[in-house]
């Protein structure tokens, strides 16, 4: 079976705390389905399916794709679900819409991701869980006492989650200089590479234009605002 993209939408892509910080990582992922929706006219089609995915997880969301959904145009019995891969989130939800089209399971997809880095989660420390659980169950004022006693003023502290990887404690930054470490890449050569990407970004802005579409609680005019254009090797 042939299978076609044939179409796409996004937000823009902006820096963390300026015109998307308002809008939550659902926000995101509402604008670019509802502007798909309108142009396929899907509204009234439930056949159809929702694949989409987020780095970051919220513990009040636990299927963004369903979300985005419920929120947008789709019908609301329009299948969903979500993917997680890292950088490769969006990616992986394109083969997996794929996937499901090919086996004749549905006969159109729509694949993406979002991720909103100015409203990321904020965690406590687990002994903050924990008594929270006894005081659900404590049957006396003695019982909910012992637990609330438990605490620190150092379990009350807000805990940023990081941007490193678990297991090995290092940036994604920290990574690529490894990864050119040992494959010997000059920094030059990654300099001129870096250059290149931005002036090729800013000379299609006129051009990517007509995929950027709006999102609930945007700031601002939807554009691009990380792009240097004008950057050069200076």
């Amino acid at each position: 079976m042939a299978i076609a993209v044939v179409a796409g939408a996004r937000t823009p892509f902006t820096k963390m705390g300026s015109t998307l910080r308002s809008s939550s990582g659902i926000d995101l992922g509402v604008g670019p389905v509802n502007a798909l929706v309108d142009r396929f006219a899907l509204t009234n089609d439930p056949n159809g399916m929702l694949v989409f995915g987020s780095v970051i997880q919220h513990s009040d969301v636990s299927n963004i794709a369903r979300e985005v959904a419920l929120e947008s145009k789709l019908h609301p019995m329009t299948r969903a679900f979500s993917t997680v891969m890292a950088c490769a989130t969006s990616l992986s939800s394109v083969a997996e819409a794929s996937s499901w089209i090919t086996r004749g399971s549905v006969p159109w997809a729509l694949a993406g991701g979002s991720e909103s880095m100015s409203n990321f989660p904020v965690s406590f420390d687990h002994q903050i869980s924990r008594t929270l659980g006894d005081l659900k169950f404590s049957r006396t004022t003695q019982d909910k006492f012992k637990s609330i006693i438990k605490l620190r003023p150092k379990h009350l502290a807000p805990q940023i989650p990081p941007v490193a990887e678990r297991l090995t404690g290092l940036t994604m930054g920290q990574h690529c200089e490894q990864m050119v470490k040992e494959w010997k890449v000059p920094r030059a050569e990654q300099d001129e590479w870096a250059v290149m990407t931005h002036q090729r970004a800013g000379k299609a802005a006129g051009w990517q234009a007509q995929f950027i579409t709006t999102a609930p609680n945007i700031k601002g005019e939807p554009k691009d605002n990380l792009v240097r254009g004008d950057t050069t090797m200076e």
